[in-house]
């Protein structure tokens, strides 16, 4: 999920849970991807932000600048 393949995971996923690894993070993480059906997926080739389906066309305008920069001051960091 963190490497952005929602797909792969919510497969993997339902395989442990259909297996009866019915812990806390699974159905959680089942649920967070179900959910996703609400947001809209902004992407880039180094980001995916979600925002609420409601709020994404407003949101996007601040989150884009603000999400590019800390990107940037992060990998500023690791070099």
């Amino acid at each position: 999920m963190r490497l952005g393949q929602a797909q792969e995971a919510q497969r993997q996923l339902q395989m442990c849970y259909e297996a009866g690894y019915r812990d806390a993070a699974t159905v959680n993480s089942l649920r967070l991807l179900d959910s996703y059906k609400n947001f809209v997926s902004i992407e880039d080739d180094a980001s995916i932000l979600r925002l609420n389906r409601k709020e994404a066309d407003l949101l996007r305008l601040y989150f884009k600048p603000v999400l590019k920069s800390a990107l940037a001051t992060t990998s500023a960091n690791t070099r």
